[in-house]
């Protein structure tokens, strides 16, 4: 499968196109294969993006977006909408040639609904990144070593699947 992203996505081109998308609607875009592996990298790198990249966070709400898109029959493709309790989301479309699926465009981060602060500093401190603040303080305590875990598991529990009408 390798094989076939190296003669569909040229990625001189493909990485000009996705990053004039990306600025358009103000969200990191990237291209996926049909084995699922990124082909270009994010373009262009939005700040959110970028901050996941340092830490080496990989976004499930991604992973999840590229899987739909790819899973999805040739002949019948919405576009795909995951999001994550955090407010966080991410939009795909699956890519078809000759009648198959040959890979994935999705694009992040959208905030999909209001972002309480205090879910999104406690996703930060269980995931072990920095938190600040008075807020950051309150969901450190809340995810610390001594607290139940269960308060914190609910803040990152796992995405939607919204398909897009």
């Amino acid at each position: 499968m390798h094989q076939l992203s190296d003669t569909v996505f040229d990625t001189a081109v493909w990485e000009a196109a996705l990053d004039k998308s990306g600025s358009v609607v103000q969200m990191s875009v990237v291209l996926y294969g049909p084995d699922a592996q990124m082909v270009c990298r994010p373009m262009p790198a939005s700040p959110i993006a970028a901050l996941f990249e340092k830490h080496g966070y990989q976004s499930e709400i991604v992973a999840d977006c590229v899987r739909a898109c790819l899973a999805q029959p040739a002949d019948h493709r919405p576009p795909v909408v995951i999001s994550a309790p955090s407010g966080l989301a991410a939009v795909g479309v699956s890519l078809v040639l000759e009648g198959r699926v040959v890979g994935a465009v999705v694009a992040g981060y959208a905030l999909a609904t209001f972002s309480e602060s205090v879910a999104t500093r406690a996703t930060g401190a269980h995931r072990g990144h920095p938190v600040s603040g008075p807020l950051g303080r309150r969901a450190e305590a809340a995810t610390g070593p001594g607290a139940a875990r269960s308060s914190s598991m609910e803040v990152v529990a796992g995405p939607r699947r919204h398909l897009a009408r």
